[in-house]
């Protein structure tokens, strides 16, 4: 579980880079959608595995 943890992080800095490099209000709009829902699977996994 901790390495999903660390891999879903890894993906969520690379979307900022994504997002800080994007063209139009649209396209950096969805990719902070994109990372709100990863964030959110990410505290989930993070919770999960504090409470075992």
């Amino acid at each position: 579980m901790m390495k999903e943890i660390e891999d879903n992080i890894a993906i969520l800095k690379d979307m900022a880079e994504q997002a800080r490099d994007s063209q139009t209000l649209p396209e950096y709009l969805r990719i902070q959608n994109a990372m709100l829902k990863g964030m959110l699977e990410t505290l989930e996994l993070f919770y999960k595995l504090m409470t075992q």
